[in-house]
């Protein structure tokens, strides 16, 4: 029997995890979770919320869909959905699966598909080419709002000072460099701030890579951390103009990198509205229609 851990991290976000050993140390459980699994190490974990015994392999999966229809399915992760960002397909299955009993559709959306479809008189063929039309194109449409969930992941406003922030850090404050290696409590909230910033960083530079945008793809774009790490970790004595520079155009190129996420974003929310208003339930109505005539 495994224990099944809730854990409450920063951010209001929820990560659920089981161990074959129970635990009462949080600490320990904390650095395993931080060590093994990338949304922890997102989102620093806080608490314990809860922890309750797995009967079976499929209770760990149900209590994190119970935790999602609770608290949304971008807050939480865990079991088969522990990755930060889920896959349009596991999106799209827990977005049906977790929408419970379906809700009679708006009265508009099932008067315009009757009118649409009762005043035509179609072979079977052409009834099936036609669901076979609609199914394509609701894939298209949720595929779309996939994409529009995924980029609305990244609160750009957020993610914009972040950055202002990286840039005043290593520029400006220089004064709150540890000394002799000592750090006060204040050096280490920046410190947990900094670490809070590289995955979303990290996120991004996937978004441009996968954009097939070109873009300025130097070793320190790649991997920010490589020179950043010197500003919080390193000597502040070594710390030099070009070092600087070399921040400032990190954080130039990212914010540009914001800019092409925010007008990606803004294509995609344009859309997904261009289908309209109820889409998903015109393409559920339109298709129960098709199914009504064609032969069994």
């Amino acid at each position: 029997m495994r224990t099944i851990y809730c854990l409450e991290l920063e951010n209001e976000r929820f990560f659920l995890y089981s161990k074959a050993i129970p635990t009462s140390n949080p600490i320990e459980l904390f650095l395993e979770a931080v060590l093994t699994y990338e949304y922890v190490r997102q989102n620093k974990p806080l608490s314990i919320k809860w922890s309750n015994n797995a009967h079976t392999i499929l209770d760990l999966d149900r209590q994190v869909k119970e935790q999602m229809l609770l608290y949304g399915i971008d807050r939480v992760r865990g079991g088969s959905y522990s990755e930060p960002i889920l896959t349009p397909e596991q999106r799209a299955f827990l977005t049906v699966e977790l929408q419970g009993p379906l809700e009679p559709f708006p009265p508009e959306v099932t008067k315009d598909i009757i009118a649409k479809y009762s005043c035509v008189h179609w072979s079977d063929s052409e009834y099936k080419k036609e669901r076979a039309t609609l199914l394509e194109e609701r894939a298209r449409f949720q595929s779309e709002c996939a994409v529009l969930a995924d980029l609305r992941q990244i609160d750009i406003p957020k993610i914009r000072a972040d950055i202002d922030w990286l840039l005043y850090f290593c520029s400006e404050l220089v004064d709150v460099f540890p000394r002799y290696g000592l750090w006060n409590p204040m050096q280490i909230h920046m410190i947990t701030r900094y670490n809070r910033i590289l995955p979303k960083l990290g996120i991004i530079y996937s978004f441009m890579t996968l954009s097939g945008r070109p873009f300025n793809n130097t070793i320190h774009i790649k991997y920010p951390q490589f020179l950043l790490d010197e500003f919080f970790y390193g000597a502040w004595n070594s710390l030099t103009d070009t070092k600087i520079d070399r921040v400032r155009q990190i954080c130039e190129a990212y914010q540009t990198f914001v800019t092409t996420w925010e007008n990606r974003l803004a294509e995609a929310e344009f859309d997904v509205a261009s289908w309209g208003p109820n889409a998903a339930e015109r393409f559920s109505c339109a298709l129960s229609m098709m199914d009504l005539f064609i032969k069994k």
